[in-house]
């Protein structure tokens, strides 16, 4: 009777994924990651490609007429109101997102090098405090806990200070996280109505809150 390999065993075990050859990881990965890319698709990808389409239709009182439209964006273009608002929107996102990512940017690099015990707790407690800091901390973090910690005590070995050594190497190796903190939390900013709504006057309106006005109680 024959053995079965220890290697060909685990392999049969995890699944078909795991027996494609080894030339082709990329489709191996593909394999594991489709549940994840439907689940995306679904959630995210059909709802947005919806309300992009919807940008294109052309209004007839509370309905909608047949064909296509860039009037839309023509309105946009041409109001006032409108250009005031997005203008309004856009400064406010980049002045709340560069307020956010530079502090987070030290209780990041906190948690990747110095906390050792009870790390998720430190997330939770952040993430509840500061809810839209979360979508810039846990980016970041997760590029820091990637750094190899060799590459920091090489940089001091080789004479660097902790400054020089953090914008030479720390830095450098995070800017992934940073980049994807900054989109994480500068596109729901630009979108977002409730802040304004709940602690604004009518001076703090922003474009969410004549999109949603638009879209709720005018029906457009």
């Amino acid at each position: 009777m024959a053995v079965t390999a220890p290697s060909e065993a685990a392999a049969r075990a995890s699944g078909w994924p795991a027996r494609l050859p080894r030339r082709h990881e990329g489709l191996r990965g593909l394999v594991l990651l489709a549940p994840t890319l439907l689940i995306l698709g679904i959630t995210v990808i059909v709802p947005f490609a919806l309300m992009a389409a919807m940008n294109f239709w052309t209004q007839v009182g509370f309905d909608h007429a047949d064909g296509w439209s860039v009037r839309n964006y023509a309105i946009i273009a041409t109001e006032q109101l409108h250009a005031a608002l997005l203008l309004r929107s856009l400064g406010m996102a980049m002045a709340a997102t560069l307020l956010t990512v530079l502090p987070v940017y030290p209780m990041a690099c906190f948690l990747a090098f110095h906390v050792r015990r009870n790390k998720l707790v430190w997330l939770i407690v952040i993430t509840l405090a500061h809810a839209w800091a979360a979508f810039a901390l846990l980016p970041i973090h997760v590029s820091l806990e990637k750094i190899d910690r060799s590459l920091p005590g090489a940089s001091a070995d080789l004479g660097e200070g902790p400054v020089t050594r953090f914008f030479r190497v720390i830095l450098p190796l995070s800017m992934p996280g940073v980049i994807a903190g900054t989109f994480l939390m500068f596109i729901p900013t630009v979108g977002d109505y409730v802040t304004a709504a709940l602690v604004g006057g009518p001076d703090a309106r922003m474009i969410g809150n004549l999109i949603q006005l638009q879209f709720g109680t005018i029906s457009n």
